[in-house]
């Protein structure tokens, strides 16, 4: 097997029109006393993964976002100081009046604003799932940028299932206080379903996936030891905490 090559190159010949030029290589075998365990360790380096951090870029792009999010509060600020003075005008008119008046501004969607959704049930969870996976996000990139989690394969992997695992309350606080703020009184239903709805879709699909990859005998299937330990995270570590967040939220 060929563990790492290096290439030189002899013998310049100058290029002109009209010259024939003759392209030969040679290979020199050489044995290697790096032990198979330890091949891949050459491409984790950390001086091989080195590279200078363009600050000026990353302040510049903050700079931008800044001036965007202003630019943008400075029009609804702008926006909703017309409709308070509209209002403030409105309350010193008649009931008739006002009747008669056309509504405008935030009025115009104070009935969809305030409206319960058709399935709390279903739009608590969606949310509840939303809020971890962000914090998951959040937490897993604080831990890229202090931790060096790109030195060995599937650290990043597992940091992801775990930094999941244990932000599971946080979908049960959310979903749970959203089910319970839309009238919802099956939180321990809704607590179970929020908690299996994320992990019970991705696992369904990779573990179908990873079972037509043992079929066909490939090297990139998860063992079955593997698929059983997550499926226990899930049951032991994702079910509990997410109810204990329901319960707290409720």
């Amino acid at each position: 097997a060929v563990v790492s090559t290096q290439s030189t190159g002899e013998k310049k010949v100058p290029v002109s029109p009209n010259t024939e030029i003759e392209f030969s290589y040679e290979v020199i075998w050489h044995p290697t006393e790096t032990q198979y365990e330890k091949r891949f360790e050459k491409y984790l380096d950390a001086s091989f993964f080195k590279h200078k951090i363009h600050w000026f870029s990353i302040f510049n792009s903050f700079m931008m976002v800044i001036f965007l999010v202003g630019l943008v509060a400075m029009i609804l600020m702008r926006t909703l100081r017309k409709d308070y003075q509209r209002y403030s005008k409105d309350e010193e008119l008649d009931d008739i009046e006002k009747d008669l008046g056309d509504e405008y501004g935030w009025k115009q969607i104070h009935g969809d604003v305030f409206r319960p959704a058709s399935s709390s049930f279903l739009f608590s969870t969606l949310v509840g799932t939303g809020c971890q996976l962000c914090f998951s996000a959040l937490i897993l990139i604080m831990l890229a940028v202090m931790e060096k989690l790109w030195t060995e394969r599937g650290s990043i992997l597992t940091t992801a299932i775990f930094v999941y695992a244990s932000t599971s309350p946080v979908n049960g606080y959310v979903g749970g206080a959203l089910y319970s703020q839309l009238g919802g009184k099956r939180w321990i239903r809704q607590s179970l379903f929020g908690a299996s709805f994320f992990p019970g879709l991705v696992c369904s699909t990779s573990f179908f996936v990873n079972f037509i990859a043992i079929s066909y005998h490939s090297a990139k299937a998860i063992p079955f030891t593997s698929m059983i330990a997550i499926a226990a995270i899930c049951l032991f570590i994702v079910l509990p905490l997410t109810m204990i967040g329901t319960s707290f939220g409720k």
